[in-house]
């Protein structure tokens, strides 16, 4: 599979989403006037990213785990001197600065903050190369490049990008704020007056669902297809629970096509989901709530496929479900499926994400007329 072009015609989070679907393994290289940035898969899991910009691992194990610059300074060393030119990760574990596990998380970290400032990139050109795996250490040209034992889901890497420039704005918001209120005390000083200044109170905590719906409504508005209101989808649910399932639903069957939060032991958490299927043929809580057209959110009864649904996404029983269809004109087209597991406790208020989901339905039978206009509009 050969696999090149201009962002401008494929955008990166589409890039992604053929490599996860199609289970490659290779190095992706996205290039522009500034610099680089290379992403390495691994069965369509991403185990490896840097970019010319960020951090290197020796910065970020400094800032996660507060490595000695005296311990980095002597691996660098030993690495130079060493003539089978060991990975600088590998030279911490053997002088045991750091432990494997440590190791591991660090690399999480890097590889999420290269991808999410990667994932910005709207210009520039990216080309795929297939390879070996065993190879693929020296295409990236760089020493200390440790890859992930288990990689990273290309639908978790989006998400959490999308969750890190959500935070970046948030912070924006909160300083731009915190400016209009000190402005806004000197102005009251200057006037000595009893004046209350007015402030929105809610009377207890507020409500996250309602307070993600009015941007993410305006986010999914400029979206351009199926693969972006599913993001969105999880996106938002991903506030809200631990775990979320996306399932399409087809004639007879509901099948897994996309997940956020699964922690399975054995294997990739992706291919777990894209292989439960569910018939529509014989009773279960996903077909109750795709003929009643109504969100569900409460306990799940024991029964053949709800208790199978269970048993594929790890076995242990939530407190509390929540299930929600997405209809697109006149049918039910795909189903969000959400617990809190690993912790059992309930589910947060979710009117706002049932919400957002009724109002994905309606941006996706406009993405689909949007498309249909085109194939017969004359060219």
């Amino acid at each position: 599979m050969s696999l090149e072009g201009r962002l401008e015609d494929l955008s990166l989070p589409d890039i992604f989403q053929i490599l996860n679907l199609s289970r490659r393994t290779g190095l992706l290289t996205i290039r522009r006037k500034e610099g680089e940035g290379l992403i390495v898969f691994e069965n369509g899991q991403v185990v490896y990213a840097s970019s010319y910009n960020k951090k290197k691992l020796g910065r970020y194990l400094i800032e996660n785990i507060h490595l000695s610059s005296d311990v980095l300074e002597n691996a660098i060393r030993i690495q130079k001197s060493s003539a089978s030119k060991k990975l600088l990760g590998h030279i911490l574990v053997e002088l045991k600065a750091i432990t494997e596990e440590q190791l591991e998380d660090v690399i999480k970290t890097q590889i999420k903050e290269v991808v999410s400032d990667l994932l910005v990139w709207i210009s520039g050109s990216f080309s795929f190369e297939l390879e070996d795996y065993s190879r693929l250490v020296m295409k990236t040209k760089h020493l200390e490049g440790i890859f992930l034992k288990s990689g990273l889901s290309t639908q978790f890497l989006l998400l959490e990008s999308a969750r890190i420039r959500d935070e970046v704005k948030k912070d924006d918001i909160t300083e731009s704020e915190e400016i209009i209120d000190s402005e806004k005390s000197e102005f009251k000083e200057t006037q000595d007056t009893k004046e209350e200044v007015l402030t929105p109170t809610t009377g207890g905590s507020s409500r996250k669902d309602l307070t993600l719906l009015t941007a993410m409504i305006e986010e999914i508005s400029g979206s351009s297809g199926a693969s972006d209101v599913t993001l969105m989808v999880l996106r938002f649910a991903s506030e809200i629970m631990n775990r979320a399932v996306v399932f399409i639903v087809a004639k007879d069957t509901v099948r897994g096509l996309g997940q956020f939060g699964l922690n399975l032991t054995n294997g990739s958490a992706d291919e777990k989901v894209r292989g439960i299927t569910i018939p529509l043929t014989e009773m279960s809580l996903i077909k109750d709530v795709i003929e009643k057209r109504n969100s569900y959110k409460g306990n799940i009864i024991s029964g053949k496929w709800n208790d199978y649904l269970i048993k594929e996404l790890g076995g242990d029983m939530p407190e509390e479900v929540f299930i929600s269809p997405l209809i697109c004109g006149d049918r039910v087209i795909a189903v969000l499926y959400g617990d809190n597991l690993p912790n059992k406790n309930k589910i947060e208020n979710t009117e706002g994400l049932e919400a957002f989901v009724r109002v994905a339905g309606v941006a996706l039978e406009k993405a689909i007329l949007e498309k249909k206009l085109k194939e017969i509009r004359p060219s």
